[in-house]
């Protein structure tokens, strides 16, 4: 979608969508939507998500971009950014009498490697029970599909 906008790849503005469990086990995307361009220092929003007339209580989760290296997920004062939307989707899902204990959110993001080393896309993914210890640490979660891995 950003290449065919003439855009920067992950680089240009947050995009973030809803993931959904289909009956056949199988996951689908929601609608995507697109935040404002990145400002200084790769901050963005996408705002709310779309369930696109899907149950809520089928979400297991939702992916979204963030700028260049930024993999950690978002805070904001007052209970916003990544961190107030996973605990709200956690809600919403456990309400709908879905699985709230299992949501995720995925952050997908360009690598900042070494100048010999070629950068590339990657996702890592967070959920209530780690977000803050990983956030707290600075640290990044685990890499989701490094090397072929089963995505967890």
């Amino acid at each position: 979608m950003a290449a065919l906008q003439g855009e920067d790849g992950l680089n240009y503005r947050e995009r973030g969508a809803y993931l959904f469990l289909n009956p056949d086990g199988t996951v689908s995307l929601g609608p995507v939507k697109e935040g404002d361009p990145f400002v200084s220092g790769g901050v963005g929003s996408t705002g709310d998500l779309s369930y696109g007339g899907r149950d809520p209580a089928m979400i297991i989760g939702s992916v979204h971009t963030h700028s260049v290296g930024n993999f950690l997920p978002s805070t904001a004062p007052n209970g916003g950014g990544d961190r107030g939307h996973l605990h709200s989707m956690v809600a919403t899902v456990s309400a709908a009498g879905g699985n709230g204990a299992d949501v995720r959110i995925y952050i997908a993001a360009q690598t900042t490697p070494p100048a010999d080393v070629d950068a590339y896309n990657a996702i890592h993914y967070y959920d209530a029970d780690t977000i803050e210890g990983d956030i707290q640490a600075n640290q990044p979660s685990i890499e989701v599909d490094p090397n072929g891995q089963a995505c967890p």
